[in-house]
């Protein structure tokens, strides 16, 4: 009886381990699959912020001073196209000067704080994660920034992703 028993074990524990290797390669190939697609969509907003830093449209509005209303028309017009949850267009000092609608006054307060919009200042594309306190809300952000003629950052295009949107 005692030798039945071992045998039944030792042919459950195999059985047991050789379903959990199973479960664990696929959740590995499930896992770097869905990576994979939101690595992808995530690349489409990095692009569209690039594009936005030089889009004729908002550059005036941050080198030049020029009139807002334009730029704000044209940042709603991508975001509606885009999915992007909003879309910005900041002041080297932080100050929001257009946006794709009405902006939190939390991101209007911590604009110029954010590692995204700090690497941005300094020519380079910053990106960011964080969670939102008040809702919860998990957003990814890039920041491009927009170059003067000379090559100096004189502020930046920030768009804004919903993470659970995607």
């Amino acid at each position: 009886m005692l030798a039945a028993l071992t045998i039944v074990a030792g042919v459950w524990w195999f059985a047991f381990t050789s379903a959990l290797d199973q479960l664990e390669t696929r959740g590995r190939s499930d896992l770097a699959l869905a990576s994979d697609r939101l690595t992808g969509q995530l690349q489409r907003f990095r692009e569209l912020s690039v594009l936005l830093a030089d889009h004729p449209t908002l550059t005036p509005v941050v080198l030049q001073g020029a009139e807002a209303a334009a730029a704000e028309a044209r940042l709603l017009e991508m975001a509606d196209k885009t999915g992007s949850l909003a879309l910005l267009v900041a002041a080297g000092d932080g100050k929001v000067l257009a946006a794709s609608g009405p902006v939190s006054g939390a991101i209007l307060n911590t604009i110029a704080l954010r590692p995204s919009f700090r690497r941005a200042m300094h020519g380079a594309l910053g990106t960011e994660h964080w969670v939102e306190a008040d809702s919860g809300q998990r957003i990814f952000a890039f920041a491009a920034p927009i170059l003067q003629p000379a090559g100096a950052a004189r502020g930046a295009v920030m768009v804004q992703v919903d993470i659970e949107a995607l």
